[in-house]
């Protein structure tokens, strides 16, 4: 088994637990369900759950009952797939989650990540930490980068300037949306856009 999509956690911790080849994770939660914990995340997080040979992860969740403890789990066992080049996270309303748990996924992303999709829209308590947090553990060899904030969250312009002043060389892909994009001084853009135009240093 190489692939695997599904909708129950724990199930898809004993399947992943058989699948130690696994290379491909899409775990979809119940929309719209309070009932949804951070123990949800935690069980998928636990370590010998999520298979090192892992190359893409997607976790997709409407409207639960996570927090930033829960993130802070799943973080940690992304942290330990070494390999992951794919992660998409979609959170939709879900005001327990906030600053505080996307900076451990920040922290924890794998070095060798090529495409990072965050869509988290109508979640009021993302702030300014967490595109700080975001600048400050972005992968190095990231290819393909899609942030979306918008419909809720509260990020101010200087954020997003100190975030593109932080993004690799390497990039060839960026989507990014807020609620602040329309009065975003698009300077710092244009700084990043002669970077990433320019040759490459000798190394």
């Amino acid at each position: 088994l190489e692939e695997l999509a599904v909708s129950h956690v724990p199930a898809t911790c004993l399947a992943l637990r058989a699948s130690p080849w696994l290379r491909c994770l899409s775990v979809k939660f119940k929309s719209f369900s309070r009932d949804l914990a951070d123990s949800d995340l935690a069980l998928l997080a636990n370590a010998g759950v999520l298979p090192p040979s892992l190359r893409k992860l997607r976790l997709v969740s409407v409207s639960s009952g996570f927090h930033d403890g829960g993130f802070a789990a799943i973080a940690l066992g992304i942290s330990r797939l070494q390999d992951l080049d794919q992660l998409e996270l979609k959170v939709r309303w879900c005001d327990g989650v906030g600053d505080g748990g996307l900076a451990a996924l920040s922290a924890g992303l794998p070095r060798k990540l090529q495409h990072l999709n965050l869509n988290l829209p109508s979640c009021p308590n993302i702030r300014d930490g967490v595109v700080a947090a975001l600048a400050a553990g972005m992968p190095c060899n990231l290819l393909h980068l899609t942030l979306k904030f918008d419909f809720g969250s509260n990020i101010a312009e200087g954020s997003l300037a100190a975030l593109a002043a932080a993004l690799p060389r390497t990039l060839t892909t960026l989507d990014l949306r807020t609620p602040k994009m329309e009065d975003f001084d698009l300077t710092s853009v244009g700084e990043f856009v002669k970077k990433w135009g320019a040759p490459a240093e000798p190394g």
